[in-house]
């Protein structure tokens, strides 16, 4: 059997070296590449059986120019970086996973034209977009939509009552009045325009129906199916109302409803971490009761091989896994443990050394290696958790000390990035050698003349690499651009000057990116980046006072539909120390539903800022990134007094004698946990003459480099394709930039 990855199907990609073009002289004595002469052909000659309009294989559509430029977690097609796009590693055959196309390489002509239509921008024109055309929207349903969204009833009332039949009008994107009502309105709503002659089955222009949005509603989904609602409508994107529901915590009478009046259990969709169905949904959740629901109406088990039952292993949730078993999947005995670990699921089972235990009495391959070629011991030992437990039970069943991955790391390697810790003395005893050394730290402090100089030459770095990133990828990244978004609006609010025009820009370009994902946030389908890039979004967004859109109304419902029943939301995708801490997933998907939550939905979103409130305030912090998101979440959403000041104190107390904070108790100071936690203070009410401000400042003075960046090593696990963002440190500048920006942000109100 071959080692099964939970994340098989994801266009996850090593970093390379592209192939050689032409000259500069040479390129310049080219004329452009022509999409439809020179790179539609191609397409629809060998990408289009696996990636048009009869099959998306991983979610990825190549027949049409909104879905092959909308990004995931890194850019499909990334329009002017080659060296950043999916697409062209693939054709290359320098990713991880088969070639594409599966039946053998492009010509090197050929696969120099798609790289050079890439590096040009990929112009595609309209005419050969393969879209239908956009619904014209209708000022009177666009009317309704938008009262329906402020919730006026009243003025709701008076507008059906003057023009009945704007109940079967649709505005932009195709939405109709029904589909703001499902997911802005109440109950009365949704029937008051259903009894009015709304289509229940009508479409956008993405083939959404009302039922794909009410799926966080019981009743509403209730009055959808009693009026006729298809429960087995595919959407563009293919999901079905059931692939919504399951996608969402706490849906289990939905999806019982959905089932009870014929909802296909086992619709399949394409998504970009490869096919999904509700039991793999559901499994990834956790939602025991909706897995054992899902097959006794009949869910295929064996639809996706094991990757539902590798899903509710990789996220420890034993209860799914073992209805899935009885169900009728086998243990997977050649499991790679380390294909249930980061960086593209959550860290629970690593932490958890009895589950890892029992999985490999189960027959599990103890040295197997997940797609990016690390084994189980070296996942575990990247946790900034230490999971010393976990390495001791991996060792004691034979894990292999000498194995290396392949960018020739071993597990002491990847263990000493986090100090010197008992892991790192274990790994010895048992014969571990490293077999790399760090490198010279290549940063050059540069002292500035004040702290204002400090901060003006920072923001000039941040905003030109913010735009530079958004330019040569259709990530939004939390690293590169929600935290510029959150220093530029803590620079725009203490009165300091920034480039506008530059602003403009960032703004209009992340909007641009977030378009083309409403509906599919809306269907739980395909959120990049998941609840963290979500959150960071708004979060950012929030600190630039960006108004409120439809855009975010979307996010924040996807944030809602993920909290957990502890009032936590799981970490996804682990990369300390950005998105390693659970405190952190919380404090932002707090700050995103507290200011973006849609109005009318208010008392929802109040309980689910109380939930997440209480867990902050109960769980103990183990490492900075806990304790400065703890001190955040808590005051942003309106905690004062004693709890915050003592968990002010309490950081306070880890200050190195540098005057900096470390990540970890093993490591030395940095500027992002330097910067984090000046931030932090700063928001729990400390001021910038307090003598603990006064020797984080000094130290983030003293370190900061001529051209305003700061250097942070990094410590995450890579499995996303490097290009430069024309930020320095090589492979350390997402985490660079991201401390830059902190550090810049805990400057900021020290300015004289």
């Amino acid at each position: 059997m071959k080692h099964v990855c939970i994340s098989v199907a994801i266009f996850a990609l090593t970093a390379f070296q592209p192939m050689a073009y032409l000259s500069g002289q040479e390129q310049q004595e080219q004329e452009p590449i022509d999409f439809a002469r020179d790179v539609l052909p191609l397409f629809r000659n060998h990408c289009f059986d696996c990636h048009g309009p009869k099959e998306q294989q991983n979610g990825f559509r190549l027949d049409r120019r909104a879905d092959a430029m909308r990004g995931g977690t890194v850019a499909m097609i990334g329009p002017g970086n080659s060296d950043g796009s999916q697409l062209y590693l693939r054709l290359l055959g320098k990713g991880v996973g088969p070639q594409m196309p599966p039946d053998g390489q492009l010509a090197a002509s050929e696969i120099e034209i798609i790289g050079r239509w890439i590096d040009e921008g990929a112009m595609w024109p309209d005419e050969v977009a393969g879209v239908r055309p956009a619904t014209v929207p209708d000022p009177k349903a666009l009317k309704l939509i938008e009262l329906l969204r402020s919730g006026k009833s009243i003025a709701v009332q008076r507008l059906l009552q003057e023009s009945p039949n704007v109940v079967k009008l649709k505005g932009a994107g195709g939405w109709t009045p029904l589909m703001a009502a499902v997911v802005y309105g109440d109950v009365n709503s949704v029937q008051r325009l259903i009894q009015a002659g709304a289509d229940v089955n009508s479409r956008t222009d993405e083939g959404s129906t009302a039922l794909h949005w009410a799926v966080d509603h019981i009743e509403k989904v209730r009055l959808l199916v009693v009026a006729g609602a298809d429960v087995n409508a595919v959407a563009d994107s293919g999901r079905t109302p059931l692939l919504s529901a399951c996608g969402r915590r706490g849906t289990l009478d939905v999806a019982r409803l959905l089932l009870e009046n014929g909802a296909d259990a086992s619709a399949t969709a394409p998504s970009y971490r490869g096919p999904v169905t509700p039991l793999r949904l559901a499994a990834e959740l956790g939602e025991a009761e909706t897995v054992q629901l899902l097959l006794r109406h009949g869910a295929n088990v064996n639809g996706l091989g094991p990757l539902p039952y590798l899903s509710a292993v990789a996220f420890d949730y034993p209860q799914c896994a073992e209805a899935l078993a009885t169900g009728g999947v086998p243990a997977p005995v050649n499991l790679s443990l380390s294909a249930v670990g980061p960086p593209l699921s959550d860290s629970q089972l690593l932490l958890n050394a009895e589950g890892v235990k029992s999985w490999i009495q189960k027959g599990a391959d103890v040295n197997a290696a997940d797609q990016f070629g690390r084994t189980a011991l070296m996942v575990a030992c990247a946790l900034d958790f230490q999971p010393e437990d976990t390495v001791k039970v991996l060792l004691e069943h034979g894990a292999d000390v000498s194995l290396k991955s392949p960018d020739g790391k071993t597990a002491l390697d990847y263990a000493k990035q986090r100090g010197n810790t008992p892991i790192v003395e274990r790994l010895l005893s048992a014969g571990a050698q490293s077999v790399q050394s760090l490198e010279e730290n290549g940063a050059r402090p540069a002292r500035a003349s004040s702290v204002r100089v400090a901060v003006e030459r920072s923001l000039s770095l941040i905003q030109k690499v913010d735009m530079n990133f958004l330019n040569r990828t259709s990530c939004i990244s939390c690293h590169h651009n929600s935290l510029a978004d959150a220093t530029i609006g803590n620079a725009i609010g203490h009165g300091i000057s920034i480039d506008n025009d530059l602003a403009i820009m960032q703004a209009q370009k992340v909007k641009s990116n977030l378009e083309g994902w409403r509906e599919r946030v809306l269907q739980e389908s395909d959120v990049p980046g998941a609840v963290h890039t979500a959150s960071y979004i708004l979060v950012g967004f929030a600190a630039r006072k960006t108004p409120p859109t439809e855009m975010t109304d979307a996010l924040a419902r996807y944030l809602l539909g993920q909290q957990l029943e502890d009032g936590s939301w799981a970490t996804i995708a682990y990369r300390p120390p950005i998105a390693s801490s659970t405190f952190q997933y919380t404090a932002c998907s707090l700050r995103g539903m507290k200011v973006y939550g849609p109005r009318t939905q208010a008392d929802h979103y109040a309980e689910s800022i109380e939930r997440a409130t209480r867990w902050l305030k109960e769980n103990q912090p183990i490492t900075t990134e806990d304790r400065v998101f703890q001190i955040l979440g808590l005051r942003w959403t309106g905690v004062e007094g004693e709890f915050v000041q003592r968990a002010a104190e309490k950081l306070i107390a880890q200050q190195q004698d540098d005057g900096g904070w470390c990540p970890l108790s093993t490591l030395a100071s940095d500027a992002y946990a330097t910067g984090t936690a000046l931030v932090a203070l700063r928001e729990a009410g400390i001021e910038t003459t307090h003598p603990a401000y006064v020797k984080g400042v000094d130290y983030l003075m003293n370190t900061q480099c001529e051209d305003g960046s700061w250097h942070v090593r990094s410590r995450a696990i890579k499995f996303q394709p490097y290009f430069e963002s024309g930020f320095p440190y090589g492979h350390d500048q997402w985490i660079s930039v991201a401390a830059t920006n902190w550090a810049t942000m805990a400057l900021i109100p020290a300015v004289d």
